[in-house]
């Protein structure tokens, strides 16, 4: 993930996307993820300093907000910006923008209580993801909150007998996969779980948003690093 990836990121989530993206993201499964965040910042006391990265629309300003937070955001696209910057007025509370890379935070280690990161680490590849990770972490300092999927191990699988179906689906999964690919970057459990390890950190809570048909999850995880409170 370099440079490029970083304009890239800038020009897809430009001009109309940006304009319809909040409009777009209703049902069972933003609501499932909706309640997964505003569980995991019950965590965090009122009044932290909270770092929202990539911000997008501020969709989740309403939760920080309700919860005291002093907030900050960053985007790599200005478009994004803007509709963050109108939601929030909508909300108020104590709020600042920035344009900036996500692989480059303009901050100084430690800056915020927690470090927040929904929905972008599965539009990078596995090498990015721990480079992202190690910037979320080294300006937080206390916790940081991931959203993540994954696909679980065919022993996760076998082990649990409400996973069957998802576990004679996986070929079903596979043939899709190769076949028509996708945007979206489906780690190993077993990378994620690595990757949260070698960055130092421990998994405080777990929320699972979605358990797919296809063997994979979609997690949010409080991550904490150490020596900080719990």
């Amino acid at each position: 993930m370099g440079q490029e990836a970083t304009l890239s990121f800038a020009r897809k989530y430009g001009g109309y996307t940006a304009d319809v993206y909040e409009s777009r993201r209703v049902g069972k499964k933003w609501d499932s993820e909706n309640e997964a965040v505003q569980q995991l910042l019950e965590y965090i006391p009122e009044g932290s300093k909270v770092l929202d990265c990539p911000v997008g629309t501020g969709r989740l300003f309403r939760y920080f907000n309700a919860r005291k937070f002093r907030t900050s955001g960053l985007d790599a696209s200005a478009d994004m910006l803007e509709q963050a910057r109108m939601a929030a007025e909508k909300v108020g509370g104590t709020l600042s923008l920035k344009e900036g890379d996500i692989r480059s935070l303009p901050f100084a280690d430690g800056s915020f209580d927690l470090v927040v990161c929904v929905r972008f680490l599965n539009l990078i590849k596995r090498d990015g993801v721990e480079v992202v990770v190690r910037e979320l972490t080294r300006v937080s300092g206390d916790k940081i909150l991931i959203g993540i999927r994954y696909i679980a191990p065919l022993s996760d699988l076998r082990a649990n007998a409400d996973d069957l179906v998802r576990l004679a689906s996986r070929p079903l999964w596979l043939a899709k996969w190769l076949l028509r690919g996708s945007d979206m970057v489906i780690h190993k459990k077993k990378f994620v779980t690595g990757m949260i390890k070698r960055c130092g950190l421990t998994v405080v809570q777990t929320r699972y948003v979605e358990r797919r048909w296809d063997g994979t999850d979609y997690v949010m995880l409080l991550l904490q690093k150490p020596g900080a409170s719990k």
